[in-house]
């Protein structure tokens, strides 16, 4: 068992890279999970991650709830958007290739403002 810093002892004193450490440290282990199916604590590696990702965006002063809603919000909006081109176009979201799925999704988050991201 790889043994990781404790996330739950990040305030304003740690230092950034320390709070960066933590978080990689996490991401690292639930990857190996991924990659060794001889770990069997996926689910606990998983949630490990995300109180680290909790505790991250505590420490850059974001409000994870404020956060998250917003990217569900964006993720819906582009959502949306790609179904309206797909279905202006005479496609068919169910059968479409990946391929052209993606360059949909990149026209949705283009024309709605939001970057390559």
């Amino acid at each position: 068992m790889i043994e990781r810093p404790k996330a739950q002892f990040l305030n304003r004193q740690t230092q950034p890279h320390m709070a960066t450490l933590i978080l990689m440290v996490s991401i690292s282990a639930l990857a190996m999970n991924i990659f060794l199916p001889s770990l069997p604590r996926m689910a606990d590696e998983f949630g490990d991650v995300m109180f680290a990702l909790i505790n991250y965006a505590r420490f850059l002063d974001v409000n994870p709830d404020e956060a998250l809603e917003r990217t569900n919000r964006r993720f819906k909006a582009r959502f949306e958007e790609m179904e309206h081109r797909i279905a202006v176009s005479g496609g068919d979201l169910a059968s479409m290739p990946l391929e052209e799925m993606d360059r949909h999704w990149d026209a949705a988050k283009q024309a709605l403002g939001q970057g390559k991201s």
